[in-house]
């Protein structure tokens, strides 16, 4: 499966209207035959509780089709939030992935330009950046069949860029930074050790760039501190250990004298 990043795109498709669909076969019966039934039942507007009640008729049937994401997303209009949309698109996919669905690709590329689309709307939305870390993860990072090193690095970077989109709205967005912060790991577990220091290295980088803007960043501090780590761990797992212990000397002696320097600009 190729990576199908779309940074900033329309997702007119994926978020088409659900209801050029036809549910007729359906019997979405009422609040009360959702399994297990609500503890209180919410006053919804028609629109939005019918829209549930297409929803839960489908999961009952186990209906992961194009009807059932399309549904999903007017559900996911009316709640951001709405931890089960989100995890009925996984399936949706999964099963699509599993079932060699020709079409695969496009509805990667929608789901992709799905999640871009709502993260501008809903930055702070955990459901939402949890269901694209998986996406990501899913078919573009842990799926290596017949996928490069260089495009397992453009996966895991574009990731990066991605969250970086977020964090220059609001450069202490934990969401964000926790997004980066899962794929610079993920980097050590699925790059040769140079092309994910390479990666450390560029975080670091990057975390600089804002501390200039801004020295008091915890944020950018804890992403340093974790490429830090993780740089200092990839040397540790060299086979020469006196390479390993020249780049632990070398990195130990740049981040002190960067340390130092910041302390400088604010005490």
């Amino acid at each position: 499966t190729q990576h199908v990043t779309r940074m900033a795109s329309s997702s007119d498709a994926s978020m088409s209207d659900a209801w050029a669909h036809d549910y007729s076969d359906l019997s979405p019966g009422s609040t009360s035959s959702m399994s297990p039934p609500p503890v209180v039942c919410i006053a919804h507007a028609p629109a939005v509780r019918k829209t549930q009640m297409i929803l839960h008729a489908l999961i009952r049937k186990q209906e992961y089709s194009a009807r059932t994401v399309a549904i999903t997303a007017n559900a996911l209009r009316n709640n951001p939030a709405d931890y089960t949309a989100f995890a009925v698109r996984r399936l949706c996919l999964t099963q699509a992935r599993d079932t060699h669905v020709s079409n695969l690709t496009r509805m990667l590329e929608e789901e992709f330009a799905f999640t871009g689309d709502f993260v501008e709307m809903f930055p702070k939305n955990y459901q939402l950046w949890g269901h694209r870390r998986w996406l990501a993860d899913t078919f573009a990072i842990s799926d290596s069949n017949g996928k490069s090193e260089e495009d397992t690095q453009q996966c895991l970077l574009d990731e990066m860029a991605f969250a970086h989109v977020a964090i220059e709205d609001d450069n202490k967005n934990y969401h964000a930074w926790s997004h980066r912060a899962y794929f610079l790991q993920k980097a050590a577990n699925v790059l040769p050790s140079a092309a994910a220091d390479r990666m450390f290295q560029a975080e670091m980088a990057y975390t600089a760039r804002l501390l200039d803007v801004d020295n008091s960043n915890n944020s950018a501090w804890n992403a340093r501190h974790l490429a830090v780590t993780l740089l200092f761990e990839s040397a540790t797992t060299s086979h020469d250990t006196v390479e390993a212990q020249a780049r632990v000397d070398a990195a130990m002696a740049s981040e002190t004298a960067f340390a130092l320097a910041r302390l400088e600009v604010d005490p």
